[in-house]
This record gives structure tokens, C-alpha cells and sequence, in this order.
């Protein structure tokens, strides 16, 4: 028994190692960097007039601006391929990748992998986060509401009109939830959906031997919003079938999707994938060296 948990210990080890690898590759990946100066561009795009009316009246913006911000139709875009860039690259090889496998094998490789997927979203989550911190910096305040700022775009749109910024504000969302748990929403739902995103990745660019896997991904989610506005001009209601429009929250405010339910169906999906690319990677369906 002594040795088998050993041998579990060390299997657990290895995959973490191997994760842990890809990890800090990511760090020296220019698509890393190129996220962090996408995310502060698209801030300073969506919210520059948020940040303005804060310097003028001299109050702190919380730093709640995610849910709203992937709640506005173009802003919300640029944040799901941003979520298609970050593992775009799967299934992460390079030079190294021949002699990690030598070490880790196969499975505990392909594992690893999966593993990563998972960190690379919860990175990229934290790069919207403090890209965030960055831009509304010194007009910052820490609370658990939404703040004065936004509660008066809320109840008053029209005073943001005056100042920069082409973001949309969804002040329903501001008045109907609370500020803590549309942002921890807004989060679980990022990093789960962006998850399942890697795995359908890594498996169609590891069995094409291609890139092609990042293109589907982007495809399929400007494919997701043109079919639910053609939906939505026709009175059909096909949004619970379009992933991508899982990540709005306004939506969950409104009955058409349940939180719950969304998050079971992301997880058992990320899982299914991620065994279905285990066995492919066993199996030599998927490359596993360049």
C-alpha cells in the first residue's frame, strides 16, 4: 500500500511539474505580453470615460468593470478572442517538449497540458484584473459595492455622454446584482469557457498538425454572435445553444441562462475533452514532437 501511494505521489508530481513547465514558458511567450498590452489598450477604450468622470469629481472607481465590460456587445468580442489567444498555441510544443516527454511520458504529459490550459485562464483572468487596477489608477477605491461612480452612470447615463470612452455601461446590471457576485461570475465563467476553448484547440491543431485549431475557436464565436442576432431579429431564441454568449451576465439576470447549470455543462465538457485528448495523445493521434 506504502509503495502504491508513492507511486500516486509521484505521478501527481510529475503532472504538476509538467503543468508547471508550460507555465513558465507562458511567461516568455510573446503572445503573454501581447495580452497584457491588448487588455490595457481595450481599458483604456472601454472605460476611459469612466475614469475621467472619476478625476472630475474626485471619486474612486471599485474595480468591478469586468462583467460590464464582457457584457457589451463589441468590448465582449475583443474579450472572448482574447480568451482565444491565449492558448491559441496548443498543444504548447516546442525544442524542449521531446525531452519533458522523455521524463514525464505521454499521459502524464498530455495531463499536464490540460492541467495548464486551466492556469493559462486563470492568468489571463488576473491580467484583466490588474490591467484593470493599472488603468483606473489613482481614481481607484477598494469595496465590495459598485461605487458611487458607477452607481451614478447607472442611474444616470447620460452623464458619461460627456466624456470619452466608447464603452457600453450596463446600468441594469448595476442596479439588479451585486457587484461582488457578477464579478465572481464573470470569472468562473472566463476561465471555464476559455478552458473548454484551449482543449478544442489543442486537440484540432494536435490532430491537423496545424494552427487551424485558433482559427475554428475564433470562427465559431464571431459565427455565435451574427447567428444570435439574426436569431434575436427573427423572435428565435437560440442563445442557450452559442457558449460564447454564456459569458454575459445580464443574461443570467434575466432567466436565460442558470449559473448552476452553465458550469456543470463547462466542466463536464472541459472534462470530457480532456480525456478525449489524453487517449489521443496516447494513441499518437496527436503529435508530440515538432
Amino acid at each position: 500500500m506504502g509503495i502504491k501511494m508513492k507511486r500516486i505521489i509521484s505521478n501527481i508530481r510529475i503532472v504538476f511539474c509538467s503543468a508547471a513547465v508550460s507555465v513558465r514558458k507562458m511567461f516568455k511567450n510573446v503572445t503573454f505580453w501581447l495580452l497584457i498590452v491588448y487588455a490595457l489598450m481595450f481599458w483604456f477604450l472601454y472605460a476611459l470615460g469612466v475614469r475621467q468622470l472619476a478625476a472630475e469629481y474626485d471619486y474612486g472607481v471599485t474595480p468591478f468593470l469586468l462583467p460590464l465590460f464582457f457584457s457589451d456587445g463589441i468590448y465582449g468580442m475583443y474579450g472572448k478572442l482574447m480568451l482565444c489567444l491565449v492558448t491559441c498555441n496548443a498543444p504548447f510544443l516546442d525544442r524542449q517538449s521531446m525531452f519533458t516527454l522523455q521524463r514525464t511520458g505521454c499521459t502524464a504529459w498530455s495531463i499536464g497540458q490540460m492541467i495548464y490550459i486551466v492556469l493559462a485562464n486563470i492568468i489571463f483572468m488576473a491580467i484583466m484584473m490588474a490591467t484593470q487596477v493599472i488603468f483606473l489608477f489613482p481614481h481607484l477605491t477598494i469595496s465590495d459595492k459598485w461605487g458611487s461612480v458607477l452607481y451614478t452612470i447607472a442611474n444616470l447615463p447620460e452623464v458619461i455622454s460627456d466624456y470619452g470612452g466608447y464603452g457600453y455601461i450596463n446600468g441594469s446590471m448595476i442596479l439588479g446584482m451585486e457587484a461582488t457576485t457578477a464579478l465572481t461570475m464573470q470569472l468562473v465563467l472566463c476561465v471555464l469557457l476559455g478552458s473548454v476553448v484551449g482543449a478544442v484547440i489543442f486537440l484540432i491543431n494536435g490532430l491537423t498538425h496545424s494552427g487551424f485549431g485558433g482559427i475554428f475557436a475564433v470562427g465559431c464565436m464571431i459565427l455565435t454572435n451574427w447567428l444570435s442576432e439574426i436569431a434575436l431579429d427573427r423572435g428565435l431564441d437560440f442563445d442557450k445553444l452559442f457558449l460564447f454568449r454564456w459569458l454575459n451576465i445580464g443574461d443570467y439576470m434575466s432567466g436565460t441562462y442558470d449559473f448552476v447549470t452553465n458550469v456543470l455543462l463547462l466542466v463536464l465538457m472541459f472534462l470530457a475533452l480532456a480525456v478525449l485528448s489524453c487517449v489521443c495523445v496516447k494513441k499518437r493521434w496527436i503529435r508530440t514532437t515538432e
